[in-house]
């Protein structure tokens, strides 16, 4: 399972009445199938990200990371990473350059946590 799947797994186990796809997609307002593509792994659009935080109850930087994994920027749980400088200067050029795409995606997620929601998004539901 995908970790962003993770994340929306937690929050139907968190409800009393477990929601469906269809449900989560009436209050993301997508299709039942993008929820689906979602669980699978499908990495979802940027304005969508900060409505997913919120629904879910998830920090937005949580579901990001989330996101991040699944598409193979971040590691997941569980697997070496930390200082990516250190680790570059300590491996084979491909690796490094590995640790530093891992060092350019911490600095894109940093700045994507210090800006505003999209305009694009339903302010209702942010």
């Amino acid at each position: 399972m995908s970790q962003l799947g993770a994340l929306i797994e937690a929050y139907r186990d968190r409800q009393k009445y477990r929601p469906k796809n269809a449900d989560l997609a009436r209050d993301l307002h997508v299709a039942r199938s993008t929820v689906g593509n979602w669980l699978d792994g499908t990495m979802p659009k940027p304005a969508h990200l900060r409505v997913l935080s919120t629904l879910l109850d998830v920090p937005y930087l949580r579901v990001l990371d989330a996101v991040l994994e699944d598409a193979g920027y971040l590691p997941r749980a569980g697997e070496p990473g930390g200082n990516t400088a250190a680790i570059a200067a300590e491996t084979e050029p491909d690796d490094a350059i590995s640790a530093l795409a891992a060092e350019e995606v911490e600095r894109l997620r940093t700045e994507a946590s210090q800006r505003p929601p999209p305009e694009s998004a339903d302010p209702g539901l942010l």
